[in-house]
């Protein structure tokens, strides 16, 4: 059986029992912007509002406004095309409850106070969009969510920032990751200027546990400084991001396979050698632990001094990459 087979029969589990099982009592509430015979709603937030724990919400293609969920419940898309506005949370789950979200486009999403768990499914972000927040997910002080099948990728720019949007921003949290994409956003351009650094991958703070595994992540390639103004040659070009910044006491445990890849954002272009911006680094490590096998770690692209740092380690930080692979490994 190949790595990656083992790593997803051993997590798949955990994530899709809490999709598809619900109790007996359960209601379903169905959603449709259509309207129509059998639709209870024509949007999301009246129906969390009316919906009870362990309910399940039903939700038809179409546009839709942002939602609070703040209860154990599943946002089910029943097919692709729902799409959500930006500002969407989940936030204050209770212990043993169980929050999902599958088959859903959202602009951005922040979990935040959850206690209980939550699920992503199949989410992935609506393009082209125009975020309200710096990362595309944003976790804080959350015990339990798992994201799984999904796309998680940094958008348009924020108009408050020209640095990319990050794809994922974990604060405080444990967060598992099986069978995902995760990509920042490309930092802004410009004619005459600075440009924007590419977003991050997946950034941690505060003593974060992270488990990646069968997934890649890359940073976000750093803004050009166009040809025309080299009087602004000493402001540069962009940074690319990096894959993953891992910071803050956090723990990272990544598995995978050799197709698997932990990758920095290409440097950003500013006409010539001197004015190009640094290549983000695959794995950055500061004051923090990471367990890696099997996947890849690869520096961001340079035109003109080769690739960047696969893997960097600073403020008193480890890296240990276990060889030969193991996918089932356990971080200590």
């Amino acid at each position: 059986m190949s790595s990656r087979s083992r790593v997803v029969r051993l997590l798949a589990p955990l994530v899709l029992p809490l999709l598809v099982a619900a109790p007996a009592a359960a209601g379903v509430i169905v959603v449709d912007d259509d309207g129509g015979a059998g639709v209870d709603y024509t949007d999301i937030p009246p129906a969390v509002a009316a919906a009870a724990v362990d309910d399940l919400i039903l939700v038809h293609p179409g546009d839709y406004s942002a939602f609070t969920l703040d209860k154990g419940l599943r946002i089910l898309g029943s097919a692709a095309g729902v799409h959500v506005a930006t500002g969407s949370v989940v936030t204050g789950v209770l212990p043993k409850e169980i929050a999902v979200l599958a088959q859903l486009e959202v602009v951005d999403l922040e979990l935040r106070d959850c206690a209980g768990t939550v699920v992503l499914e199949q989410v992935r972000n609506r393009l082209p969009s125009k975020p309200s927040r710096p990362s595309f997910l944003t976790v804080d002080n959350c015990q339990d969510v798992r994201v799984r099948g999904s796309t998680l990728e940094g958008s348009t720019f924020s108009s408050s920032s020209y640095g990319g949007e990050y794809a994922a921003d974990v604060d405080g949290s444990r967060i598992e990751v099986v069978q995902s994409s995760l990509r920042g956003n490309p930092g802004k351009g410009t004619d005459c200027g600075t440009g924007g650094p590419g977003g991050t991958g997946l950034s941690t703070w505060n003593a974060a546990w992270v488990h990646v595994a069968a997934s890649d992540v890359e940073g976000g390639d750093g803004g050009y400084n166009a040809y025309s103004c080299p009087a602004f040659c000493n402001q540069g070009a962009g940074p690319g991001g990096d894959g993953i910044y891992l910071g803050g006491a956090s723990k990272l445990l990544l598995t995978g396979r050799d197709t698997n890849s932990v990758r920095g954002g290409h440097e950003g272009d500013g006409g010539a050698c001197d004015c190009d911006g640094d290549p983000g680094t695959g794995l950055f490590v500061h004051a923090s632990t990471a367990l890696y096998s099997g996947a890849q770690l690869f520096g961001g692209g340079s035109w003109c001094y080769g690739p960047g740092q696969a893997l960097s380690v600073t403020g008193g930080g480890s890296a240990t990459q276990v060889v030969p692979p193991d996918p089932l490994l356990e971080l200590q």
